[in-house]
C-alpha cells in the first residue's frame, strides 16, 4: 500500500460526548477527503461576492450541482465553484464528503495514550473537539467529518475558518460540534482534517460504534396495536406464548400506514406458525403455514394488510419481540435471514456464540461478500441472550443465512471427554448429530477450533475432534444408514483447524473487500463482535496474539492436495 506523507502531529484528541454505547479504536481508514457543498433547494441557489459586510451575487448554481468548500465565514460557506472563489448560504447547501484517497496506512497517535482513547459515556448527542490542537505548518481552516464505512459517504460534516493561519489552535474555543441526530447505528469514522496554503491533510481519525440505540429505520411498529403488548418492546424477558384461551397473536394496522415487512423474534421456537393477513373489513387475503425452525423469522406484508393474526404449535413456543416496517426499511439493519442451501460452499463449526469472531476472524465477512455459500454452526446452548447476539454479529458480518444452534451443554468441563460424555448424556448422540448435518449440507470445506482448544478449552477441543471424526463418518455408508437415506453419504474436500500446526495458512484479514473500498474482513468482524455485549468484558477481537491468532489454520485433512498459496480456505476447491 502507497504510504502518503503526513505533516502534521496530533497531541490532541476528541472529546466523545455520544450515545452510551460507542466504542473507540484507531484503525486504518480513509483520511483524504474533499468536502463539497451541494445545492439542496428545488431552484437555483446564489455565489456571492463579498465585499466588507455586504455579499453580492455573481453566479447562480443550479439544484443538485456542487461547489468545493474552502471555509467557512458566519452563515455562508466559501466555495470555488467553475474557477469563480465566492460565497454560498449554508441554509441552501449539505455538506458532502468523497474520499479522495483510497486509504492510508495506520497513523501513529503524537502525545497520545491508552487512556486518552477512552470515550466519556453520557447521554449527550454531539461530538466535539478537545485540547490543543498542534501543526507543522500554520492551519487556517479545520474540517470534521462522521464518516459511515458502509454507505462510504459522510453522514455529518462541518468546517471551521479560523480568523488567522495558526501552528497551535485551542480546540475547545471551536463551538461547532456534530449532533448525532438522526445518525444510522453502525460503525462510524471520525475525522479530522485541516488545509494549510490550499492543501489539506489528515490529522486525526478513530473508529466509533454507535451499537443500536439510532431509531429503527421506517419502523411503523408504534402506529400497531397487538392483542399483547409484551411483543412491542425488545425486551427478551418479556414474551407472548398461545394459550387455550389465546391461541392467536393478532396485530391491527391503522389505515394510512403502508406495511411492507413483519420481523419476528422467537424465545422458544415452534414445530410450525400459521399467518393470516386480514384486509379492510377482516378480508381475508392470505394463510399461510410454515416450518423454518429460524429463530429470527421475517414476512413480507402488502400495502393493504390491516391486520396480522399469528398461531404457532410447539411445546412452550413463544414470541419475544415483533416488529411491523415501512417499504423504506433498512436492509442492512433490519434482518431477513434465508434457509440454508442444500448445498454449501463453506461450514464454520464453532463451539460458543462469538468463537466464530474470536478465533476465525474475518472468514465470515469475507466468504460471505466473496458470494461464496456460508453456513454457520454453534455447538452448545449460551441462552437465548447470547443467541440474539449471534444473529446479530452475523448478521453485522454479512451472512445471510439463518445459523444453526445445536443446542448442547454449555458447561466448563474438565477434559474432552467429560464434555462429549455430558453432551451424549444430556442431547443423545452428539456424533450422529453432527455427521447428519454434514451430510444435509454437504460442506466443501469445513472450519473449526484447534485441537488445543485455543487456552485449553475441553470444549473447543471435543468440538475439533468430533468435527475429525464427523468428515470421516459422513462418506461411511454403514453409518447412520437413517441419514444415509434421507441425504446420502458425504466426503468434504478439506478441514481446517485453527492454529493447526501443520500445513499452515495464514489468512489477511485486513485486505480490502473490493478494490478502492477502506472495508476490510476484520473491519466487520469488529463491527460485528460489538453486538456480543455480554462478552465484552472478558474477550476483545484479537488479530495478532500468540494465543488467539485469528489469521492462522493448519489444513488438517484434504481430498484436493495441498495448499499451494496458502491463503485461501477455498483453494482447489472446484
Amino acid at each position: 500500500m502507497k504510504r502518503i506523507p503526513v505533516f502534521f502531529c496530533l497531541a490532541a484528541l476528541l472529546l466523545l460526548l455520544p450515545l452510551t454505547g460507542w466504542a473507540v479504536e484507531t484503525t486504518t481508514c480513509p483520511a483524504s477527503f474533499t468536502l463539497n457543498a451541494v445545492n439542496k433547494t428545488r431552484l437555483a441557489a446564489y455565489l456571492y461576492q463579498k465585499s466588507g459586510t455586504q455579499y453580492k451575487e455573481i453566479d447562480r448554481i443550479p439544484a443538485g450541482k456542487s461547489c468545493k468548500v474552502l471555509g467557512k465565514s458566519g452563515q455562508y460557506y466559501k466555495v470555488s465553484y467553475e474557477k469563480q472563489t465566492g460565497y454560498v448560504r449554508q441554509d441552501t447547501f449539505a455538506l458532502q464528503a468523497k474520499s479522495s484517497s483510497k486509504a492510508l496506512s495506520e497513523m501513529k497517535q503524537t502525545g497520545l495514550s491508552l487512556a486518552d482513547y477512552i470515550p466519556q459515556l453520557s447521554m449527550a448527542k454531539r461530538i466535539k473537539l478537545q485540547g490543543t490542537i498542534r501543526t507543522e505548518k500554520p492551519i487556517d481552516t479545520l474540517y470534521v467529518f462522521l464518516w459511515d464505512e458502509r454507505q462510504m459517504k459522510a453522514e455529518k460534516a462541518y468546517v471551521i475558518s479560523l480568523p488567522e493561519a495558526k501552528t497551535s489552535v485551542n480546540a475547545e474555543s471551536l463551538q461547532s460540534q456534530l449532533n448525532l441526530e438522526g445518525v444510522r447505528a453502525g460503525r462510524k469514522m471520525v475525522v479530522v482534517q485541516a488545509s494549510s496554503g490550499g492543501k489539506q491533510y489528515a490529522l486525526y481519525r478513530t473508529v466509533l460504534s454507535l451499537r443500536g440505540n439510532a431509531k429503527e429505520p421506517a419502523s411503523i411498529t408504534a402506529q400497531c396495536t397487538f392483542s399483547n403488548n409484551a411483543v412491542a418492546d425488545t425486551d427478551l424477558s418479556t414474551i407472548w406464548s398461545p394459550t387455550k384461551t389465546k391461541p392467536a397473536l393478532t396485530v391491527d394496522i391503522p389505515a394510512g400506514a403502508k406495511p411492507s415487512l413483519l420481523t419476528m423474534d422467537w424465545k422458544v421456537r415452534p414445530q410450525t406458525w400459521t399467518i393470516e393477513l386480514f384486509g379492510d373489513k377482516d378480508a381475508l387475503i392470505s394463510k399461510e403455514t410454515l416450518k423454518t425452525n429460524f429463530y429470527s423469522d421475517h414476512y413480507p406484508l402488502t400495502s393493504d394488510v390491516r391486520r396480522v393474526r399469528i398461531t404457532a404449535t410447539g411445546e412452550k413456543c413463544s414470541i419475544n419481540t415483533l416488529r411491523v416496517y415501512g417499504p423504506q426499511y433498512d436492509t442492512l439493519t433490519v434482518q431477513e435471514w434465508q434457509p440454508l442451501p442444500s448445498k454449501v460452499d463453506i461450514l464454520f463449526f464453532p463451539t460458543h456464540a462469538d468463537d466464530e469472531l474470536l478465533f476465525f476472524g474475518g472468514a465470515i465477512p469475507y466468504y460471505s461478500a466473496k458470494g461464496y455459500k456460508v453456513a454457520v454452526i454453534y455447538a452448545t446452548d449460551n441462552g437465548r441472550t447470547r443467541y440474539k447476539e449471534a444473529m446479530d454479529g452475523l448478521w453485522a458480518a454479512g451472512l445471510k443465512y439463518h445459523p444453526i444452534f445445536l443446542g448442547w451443554h454449555n458447561f466448563k468441563a474438565s477434559s474432552v471427554k467429560a464434555a462429549m460424555g455430558d453432551w451424549n448424556y444430556r442431547n443423545g448422540d452428539v456424533q450422529m448429530k453432527l455427521v447428519r448435518q454434514i451430510r444435509k449440507y454437504k460442506p466443501s470445506v469445513v472450519v473449526t477450533h484447534g485441537f488445543d482448544g485455543e487456552y485449553g478449552h475441553s470444549q473447543h477441543m471435543a468440538t475439533a475432534q468430533m468435527m475429525a471424526d464427523a468428515i470421516t463418518l459422513a462418506n461411511d455408508p454403514t453409518y447412520d444408514p437413517e441419514s444415509v437415506q434421507t441425504y446420502g453419504t458425504w466426503q468434504i474436500q478439506k478441514m481446517y483447524a485453527h492454529r493447526y500446526k501443520e500445513n499452515q495458512i495464514t489468512m489477511d484479514w485486513n485486505q480490502p473487500l473490493e478494490p478502492g473500498s477502506v472495508i476490510t474482513p476484520m473491519f466487520l468482524a469488529k463491527e460485528a463482535y460489538d453486538r456480543h455485549r455480554s462478552q465484552q468484558k472478558g474477550f476483545s477481537m484479537e488479530v495478532t496474539s500468540t494465543r488467539y491468532d485469528c489469521r492462522l489454520f493448519g489444513l488438517y485433512y484434504s481430498a484436493v492436495g495441498p495448499d499451494v498459496k496458502k491463503n485461501d480456505f477455498m483453494e482447489n476447491i472446484p
